[in-house]
C-alpha cells in the first residue's frame, strides 16, 4: 500500500516492486533509495541478459520470465500483461493450444479453500511445472469463508462475526493456502490472492472482514509469502486499516477498461500503487483459442504473479 504525506509526498507502506510509478506520481520523489534499485537491478538484469527466445508461431513476442528475487529486497515476479481467470484448470493441451494463439500470459487459478466451486482434476505439481515452461504465470487463488454480507450468490462457509474468531479464522486459511502451494511445487514464491467476495457496507460484516484479512496477512508474512486479496475495490478501501495491510490487491471492477487505475468506489490511485494491482475487467467471456473453447474472465496486470513474471512490458495492458 502506498500513503502520502500532507505535502502529497508518498509514504513508502508494504512491499514495492521494480517498475514504473503510476501515471500522477510525482516524477521527482524518489521512492527507492538507490542501494535497493541495485538490489532489484542484480536480479532482473541478468535474466534479461539470460533472454531465450520463445520459437512458436503466435501473437505473443519472445518472453521471458523475470528473475524471483528473495524476501528481502524489493524485485519479485511482476507481470504487466494481459491475463484470464477460469473455475477450472484447462488441461496441458489447452494451455499449450491457448499459449500460442491467445493473447494471455498469466491464469488465475484456484488452489484450493472450503468455497472453491470446481473440481481441479488437472491442478497438480507437474501442470504448474508443464504450463509454466510454455510461458504461463499464475494468480494463486484461495477460496476460503466468504463474508456473511455477500453481496451476491452464496457460499459454503463463512467469516464469523466475532473477531477474535474472525481473526483465527485467517490464520488458518492462511497456513491452509500455504500448504496448498507447497504441494504443487510453489512454495516460496510469490503471493497468494484471498478471494474474498463483494459484501455489504453493514460494519458488523466490514469488522469481521478486516479481522480475517489481519489474520490472513499476519500468518502470510510469518512464512515471506506476500499477501493478496480478490475483491472489490469498493471493500478495499477497508483494508488500508487494518494492521497488516495486504502486499497485493486483485480487485473486480466490470467497467470494460484493463486498466488498473480509476476503479470504482473512488479508490485512490495512490494505494497499492507500485506494481501492486491486478485488474479483473470484464467477466463471463466464451472465448475460443487453438480450437479450444473456455469460460474466462479478463484480467491487466500490473502486479504480482507465480511463480516467476515477466520480464517483458510488451504488450502492456495498462496505462502507465
Amino acid at each position: 500500500m502506498l500513503l502520502k504525506n500532507s505535502d502529497d509526498r508518498p509514504l513508502y507502506s508494504g512491499v514495492v516492486a521494480c517498475g514504473k510509478r503510476p501515471t500522477g506520481q510525482r516524477q521527482g520523489t524518489s521512492f527507492v533509495k538507490s542501494s535497493l534499485l541495485k538490489a532489484c537491478q542484480s536480479f532482473v538484469f541478468p535474466a534479461v541478459v539470460a533472454l531465450l527466445l520463445f520459437l512458436a508461431s503466435n501473437d505473443h513476442p519472445p518472453v521471458v520470465h523475470a528473475a524471483t528475487c528473495n524476501y528481502h529486497t524489493l524485485c519479485h515476479g511482476v507481470s504487466k500483461l494481459r491475463g484470464l481467470d477460469t473455475c477450472s484448470a484447462p488441461n496441458t493441451s489447452v494451455m499449450s493450444a491457448w499459449w500460442n494463439s491467445s493473447p494471455y500470459y498469466d491464469m488465475g487459478i484456484y488452489i484450493g479453500g472450503s468455497n472453491r466451486s470446481c473440481d481441479q482434476p488437472n491442478l497438480t505439481s507437474s501442470w504448474i511445472q508443464t504450463s509454466h515452461t510454455y510461458g504461463w504465470d499464475f494468480y494463486l487463488t484461495w477460496a476460503g469463508p466468504a463474508s456473511q454480507c455477500i453481496n451476491s450468490g452464496s457460499a459454503k462457509t463463512y467469516i464469523s462475526s466475532d473477531l477474535n474468531t474472525a481473526y483465527q479464522q485467517g490464520v488458518g486459511e492462511a497456513a491452509n493456502a500455504q500448504q496448498a502451494a507447497s504441494t504443487l511445487g510453489l512454495q516460496g514464491y510469490s503471493v497468494i490472492y484471498y478471494d474474498l467476495e463483494s459484501y455489504s457496507t453493514n460494519i458488523t460484516c466490514r469488522n469481521s472482514a478486516k479481522s480475517f484479512l489481519n489474520g490472513w496477512d499476519y500468518m502470510m508474512s510469518l512464512s515471506g509469502i506476500l499477501s493478496g486479496v480478490y475483491g472489490s475495490p469498493c471493500n478495499a478501501g477497508d483494508w488500508t486499516t487494518i494492521v497488516y495491510v495486504p502486499n497485493y490487491v486483485w480487485l473486480a471492477d466490470w467497467n470494460y477498461d484493463p486498466d488498473v487505475w480509476g476503479l470504482a468506489c473512488g479508490l485512490p490511485n495512490g494505494l497499492w500503487a507500485y506494481n501492486q494491482r491486478i485488474h479483473q475487467w470484464d467477466h463471463d467471456l466464451d472465448q475460443t483459442w487453438g480450437g479450444y473453447q473456455l469460460r474466462i474472465d479478463l484480467d491487466c496486470a500490473d502486479g504480482e504473479v507465480a511463480p516467476a513474471g515477466h520480464a517483458s512490458e510488451n504488450p502492456l495492458c495498462t496505462v502507465e
